[in-house]
């Protein structure tokens, strides 16, 4: 099985939050059981972030890197 390294995890969150935003999905779609259970079997080593920190700290923070 392969595991991600911290970086890994970050750079996924990141394009995480893009897409979302580029699609204009809900961050609320994160916690549905089926969209889990894809991400999960897709990536297996992804740490699935809750949709308060997708929607609070990783988008904040992306858009702090958007700025600069």
């Amino acid at each position: 099985m392969f595991f991600f390294t911290k970086k890994d995890q970050k750079e996924l969150e990141s394009l995480l939050v893009c897409a979302f935003c580029n699609t204009k999905i809900s961050f609320n779609i994160i916690e549905n059981n089926d969209f889990q259970a894809f991400l999960q079997k897709a990536c297996p080593s992804f740490q699935i972030p809750l949709c308060h920190t997708l929607s609070g700290n990783l988008l904040d923070k992306k858009y702090k890197d958007l700025k600069k």
